[in-house]
Parts: C-alpha cells; sequence; structure tokens
C-alpha cells in the first residue's frame, strides 16, 4: 500500500499535467483563431482592403445624419471595424438622437464629441416633452459652438426657448412638424449670424403674430418653405438670399413676396414656386420684376400653361438673365396656345436659355408633337425635356 507522501506526489504529478495540458489547449485555442483571421482575410476581399477605403465604405454605409445606434451596431461588427469606427473622428460629428433615452444624452452627446475631436457637428433632435428636451439642451449647451447643421422635429416654443444658445458656426437650420411662434424662432436666428440655410419644411405651423418684429439676417442664402402655414415674410429681410423655394404661393400671398422682395433686394439666382391658384399666376410678374438677374426659375402650375406663357408673350424682358426653366403642369391639357406660347417663348430667349423642361401628362404626347416642333431650339444646343417626369416626348436629332 503507498504511503501518504506518495499519494500526493502523485496528485502533484497529475495537476501538474492538467495544468500542462490546459496551456497546450489555450495555446491550440490562440493558434485556430489566429488561422481563421488569416482565413477570413484570404476569402474576405473587405478585410484586405486599405484601411482608408474601408473607412469610407463604412461611412457611405451609414444614414444622414448618423444615428447612435448605427454607429454603435458598427463597432459590434468585427474588432477592424470597431478600431477603424473608434480612431476616426468624423464617425462621431453626426448625430440623430433617435432611441436615446433623454436622460442619458448629455453623457453620450459629450463620448460622441469627445471622438469627435474639434470637427463642427450635426445633430437632429425628435420630438419630446419640455421635462425630457431639457436633458437635450443641457448636452448641446456645452457644444452649441461646435453645431454646424441643426434639425429639429415636432418642438414648440418651449423647446426652441430652451436651445436658443448662441450657435457660432451655425450654417443650416431645418425645422419640421414644429408649432411655435415667429418671434421664438426668431429668437434662434439671431443666436445664428453665421446662418446660411433655413428650411421649414411640410407640417410647420408658425403662429400669427398681429405685431411681428421685423429681423434682417445678413447671411441667409438659401430660404426653402413647404406647406401652406409655413413662414410670414414680412418677418424677415435677407438681402444675401439667392435661393428661395415657396411650394404653396397661393397661401403664401403674392403681396407678401413683393414686399419681401423689395424690402430685401436679394441677389437671388434661383426661385422655386408653387402657384396652385390658376387666377394668380399673373400675380406673379411683379415679384419677377424685382429679380432681373435671376438664372433658375421652377414653377409648379394648378392650370395651364397657357396664362404662363402669356406672361412672357407680353413682356419680352422679363427675367433677361434666365437660363433655366421647369414648369411643371403635369395634371393638365396643354391646348395649341399654350404651345404656341413656349415657341414664342423659346424664340424669344434663345440666345441665353439653356434648358426647358416642362412636365405634362402621358396622354399629352401626340398632341405635343401635331403642335409644336423643338429642333431648331436643340440644333442650338438648348436642352429640351417635354413630357413625364421619366420620359421625354421630344424626338431625339
Amino acid at each position: 500500500m503507498p504511503s501518504e507522501e506518495q499519494v500526493r506526489a502523485r496528485i502533484e504529478t497529475l495537476t501538474a499535467a492538467i495544468e500542462q495540458q490546459k496551456q497546450v489547449l489555450k495555446d491550440l485555442e490562440e493558434q485556430r483563431c489566429a488561422a481563421q483571421s488569416e482565413l477570413n482575410t484570404i476569402i474576405a476581399p473587405i478585410a484586405r482592403l486599405p484601411v482608408e477605403i474601408s473607412t469610407d465604405i463604412l461611412l457611405q454605409s451609414l444614414p444622414t445624419p448618423g444615428t447612435w445606434a448605427a454607429v454603435t451596431e458598427l463597432e459590434r461588427v468585427c474588432r477592424q471595424w470597431r478600431a477603424i469606427v473608434l480612431c476616426t473622428p468624423i464617425f462621431w460629428t453626426s448625430i440623430n438622437d433617435e432611441g436615446i433615452p433623454p436622460p442619458a444624452f448629455p453623457d453620450i452627446l459629450a463620448t460622441w464629441l469627445e471622438r469627435g475631436q474639434e470637427l463642427p457637428v450635426s445633430l437632429v433632435l425628435q420630438d419630446a416633452d419640455l421635462s425630457m428636451f431639457t436633458y437635450k439642451a443641457a448636452g448641446i449647451q456645452e457644444y452649441a459652438f461646435r453645431v454646424r447643421n441643426l434639425e429639429l422635429r415636432g418642438v414648440g416654443d418651449q423647446e426652441l426657448r430652451a436651445i436658443a444658445f448662441d450657435f457660432p458656426v451655425l450654417s443650416s437650420l431645418t425645422l419640421a412638424e414644429t408649432n411655435c411662434s415667429p418671434k421664438v424662432l426668431l429668437e434662434v436666428l439671431h443666436g445664428a449670424p453665421n446662418l446660411a440655410n433655413l428650411n421649414v419644411l411640410e407640417g410647420c405651423s408658425l403662429s400669427w403674430d398681429p405685431h411681428p418684429v421685423p429681423m434682417t439676417h445678413l447671411n441667409i442664402q438659401s430660404l426653402r418653405c413647404e406647406g401652406a402655414d409655413t413662414l410670414d415674410l414680412d418677418y424677415l429681410t435677407l438681402p444675401s438670399l439667392r435661393l428661395l423655394s415657396i411650394s404653396q404661393c397661393d397661401e403664401f400671398g403674392m403681396n407678401d413676396l413683393r414686399r419681401f422682395l423689395t424690402r430685401s433686394n436679394p441677389p437671388l439666382r434661383f426661385l422655386h414656386m408653387g402657384v396652385q391658384a390658376v387666377d394668380k399666376v399673373e400675380w406673379i410678374v411683379p415679384s419677377l420684376k424685382l429679380v432681373p438677374g435671376l438664372l433658375d426659375f421652377e414653377v409648379q402650375l394648378c392650370g395651364s400653361p397657357v396664362t404662363f406663357f402669356d406672361l412672357f408673350r407680353n413682356d419680352h424682358d422679363l427675367l433677361p438673365e434666365l437660363r433655366s426653366i421647369v414648369l411643371d403642369a403635369r395634371d393638365h391639357h396643354v391646348l395649341p396656345s399654350g404651345y404656341q406660347g413656349m415657341m414664342d417663348f423659346l424664340y424669344h430667349r434663345r440666345e441665353l436659355l439653356r434648358s426647358l423642361r416642362m412636365l405634362i401628362p402621358k396622354k399629352e404626347e401626340a398632341f405635343f408633337l401635331a403642335n409644336a416642333d423643338v429642333r431648331e431650339f436643340q440644333e442650338r444646343g438648348m436642352h429640351i425635356h417635354i413630357g413625364t417626369e421619366d420620359r421625354n416626348f421630344v424626338p431625339d436629332l
């Protein structure tokens, strides 16, 4: 029978052998992982791409602006992607707060923007009640000096006031589904002296104010208003405006537009108008005479384009610098007089006009071909599209 010492010695020997086998197994596991990584590199082309190309692919795969969840998901795919995401500041310069619990927003934003280093920031803030929105405002205040693009969705006066900070580099402000007063909106604009683009989208409603306090903003170059109740131009003077888009001019008021252009005297180059009342087409003329340097003109008509072309037939000096015109009459029949007016328009504008795009119903194709021949203008190098959105009825030369 073995002694106690002999049994203890055998146990120690077995324990040492077990530990040795564990180390051998661990080494084999590591070697297998290394071999698997090597195999992945061989069979997966993306793993062999230069870091710069992989980074660009990942950036292109993100929504704009990137949501918090989207970027964090990229981190979890593999170690290579995580390394790329964490060491590339541009991944952390654009954030949509969708899915972020409001109380956690300040800390997440701080971490996010720290990784973005000193680059400018783009933010999208979603609807939240005031008590929750204050968390977002608290997070933004410290970094307002870096915000270049800001989009607000579903906010009201109180939320706008909560973020009426100084935004010295803010270049673009977008409001969507927002219900606020012009007074509060102007407070935000006062804090953004370098704002260049203001977008007031469909679903916004600005409360009417009988005593507006006008504001002159010296830097806004682009103003887009969508919907019937978006923005009252009587509140604003924009002397640097180069692009103006108003989707519903009948609701907007042609007189308001004329007063705005008279007051601002902007170097306007692009104008988009939605004229939905047939009897108001001729009301455009006083406004157009105030922007003689206009280069691009888009009009969405409620009625036939006959009346529209008559505006230019009666005044050949209207918009003398015009280079491109888009006429959306896709829901209306064009009479022969309409095509005659179009031909007259093209003839008198043939020296400078480079492009005409007129959208008409599909059923109009044969009628158009029977009443208009635009080959002369095509031969001069003018681009002409007359037809549906995706089909040009104009024959090729």
